[in-house]
């Protein structure tokens, strides 16, 4: 070591300097942590085995347990029948504007059939020719 080598603030001991290709988080950073919707996601898409009218089939678990809950709410639990409502509710808004029920959605698509079919019958009288021509 030379003595005109200076050691300070950001100017470490060359004896404990990092090394060429060395790095000083050697582990790297953390990953961060989950969100709560990711984690209830991989939580209900894991496949569970049930038994439906004696066969047995494999499911997610949300699909387990929106049967059991249509199952409960059949048997007259209110709670179930309570919760199946609420969640039939919530995709009927969710989905009516993008629904072919909605009647403005089917007027829309009654509209824009009627111009592709009106123009595919001008393209067809253009394209043959009228009785007395026989070109």
């Amino acid at each position: 070591m030379s003595k005109d080598t200076k050691v300070g603030y950001g100017r470490p001991p060359i004896h404990s300097q990092f090394k060429p290709g060395q790095s000083g988080n050697p582990k790297g950073r953390p990953k961060g942590t989950r969100s709560l919707a990711s984690v209830v996601r991989a939580a209900m898409t894991e496949r569970v085995t049930i038994v439906q009218n004696g066969k047995r089939k494999s499911v997610s678990k949300l699909d387990a347990a929106m049967m059991q809950a249509a199952n409960q709410a059949a048997g007259g639990e209110h709670r179930a029948m309570r919760l199946v409502v609420d969640l039939l509710r919530g995709f009927e808004t969710a989905e009516a504007p993008r629904g072919l029920d909605n009647p403005k959605t089917v007027a829309e698509l009654k509209a824009a059939d009627t111009i592709i079919l009106e123009a595919a019958a001008r393209m067809l009288k253009s394209a043959v020719p009228e009785d007395g021509d026989n070109g």
